[in-house]
């Protein structure tokens, strides 16, 4: 068995210097520190919270009026568990207009809330919540 012969110098690449030679560094390390207290923090990422849950709230009343409405125009109600034709009629109308009303109400809110809910507004709320600089100076300074 033989030993493989060694590579001649001139075949061996520095990687380092080849690297270094056609790279390009770019230097993004500049942050922006945003200091807050618990309390703030909280109560902003609730707001933010409710304007997320805000955005689906017209979910559960439109899928109650899409049940509710066909049965309403298209039922021939009967009287059933002694109760009378009119009032399955009319416990149906109160259920339809009434997930109506919660709908309308979920879609203004939904509308009232669409520029809450990107991250950039939570950052500038966190940011707005921050006390305006003093122009005194840092504290203790004379």
């Amino acid at each position: 068995m033989t030993t493989p012969s060694p590579r001649p110098p001139e075949t061996r690449i520095e990687l380092t210097d080849a690297v270094v030679q056609y790279s390009q560094v770019s230097v993004n390390v500049g942050q922006d520190f945003i200091a807050t207290t618990k309390d703030k923090l909280e109560l902003i990422l609730l707001k933010y919270q409710d304007a997320l849950r805000a955005k689906h709230e017209w979910i559960a009343p439109a899928g109650i009026l899409l049940a509710v409405l066909p049965t309403l125009l298209g039922a021939q109600f009967t009287d059933f568990l002694s109760l009378k034709k009119e009032v399955w009629e009319a416990l149906y109308l109160i259920a339809a207009l009434g997930s109506l009303g919660w709908l309308a109400a979920s879609i203004v809110r939904s509308y009232r809330t669409r520029e809450s809910r990107g991250v950039a507004c939570v950052i500038n709320r966190i940011r707005r919540a921050q006390p305006e600089a003093d122009s005194t100076g840092p504290p203790g300074a004379a």
